[in-house]
């Protein structure tokens, strides 16, 4: 769904995976969990966020592309293997962020803004059992809901290592120290 038209039309998925066929490629890893929304429809994301697919993408609206995806790829020989494309990111207006500012980490400084060329993003807290559940919830959604070949996570489900001094995160790396603040420095191997 990024630099790409394919996934908004059944056309344009069609056109696609008949190429990708001709040429030999096997595998699809088609993106489902990007800019904090989900690609396909989600009754998970509904549920968490109030929202069942990315609104931003239009031609994603009223249909199921990864439905549709995992059909004419199989009928081409083609392995489905949904993309986590994300993982613990989002965007900073997203309303993951908004309804659920506690899943979010911190620097140090208590920023939160993760910036990446012109796009500003936040990090879900990987260490949250409830951030824990809503990924685990979304895998668990699509491999019990389409006859997918796999799952492909990304490297996004590693935590940068100047986040994680929330109060969440402090308390638990104390419990594990002796009651120690973690180290000033985000560099430092402890």
């Amino acid at each position: 769904n990024v630099d790409s038209e394919v996934m908004f039309s059944r056309a344009g998925i069609r056109q696609a995976f008949n190429q990708l066929a001709q040429l030999k490629f096997n595998t699809v890893y088609p993106a489902v969990w990007n800019w904090g929304y989900t690609q396909y429809p989600s009754a998970i994301a509904q549920q968490t966020y109030g929202l069942t697919v990315d609104p931003r993408s239009t031609g994603l609206q009223h249909r199921d592309a990864l439905a549709e995806m995992v059909e004419i790829g199989h009928r081409r020989g083609l392995a489905i293997a949904p993309w986590f494309e994300f993982g613990f990111m989002t965007t900073a207006d997203s309303e993951m962020a908004s309804r659920h500012p506690d899943w979010i980490t911190q620097r140090r400084d208590g920023s939160q803004i993760w910036q990446e060329g012109i796009y500003q993003r936040k990090w879900l807290n990987p260490f949250k059992p409830e951030v824990q559940q809503f990924i685990q919830n979304l895998v668990l959604e699509i491999v019990t809901q389409y006859d997918i070949d796999g799952i492909q996570f990304d490297d996004h489900f590693g935590l940068p290592n100047e986040f994680g001094y929330d109060a969440y995160t402090v308390q638990l790396y104390r419990q594990e120290h002796q009651g120690k603040l973690p180290p000033s420095s985000a560099q430092d191997p402890e």
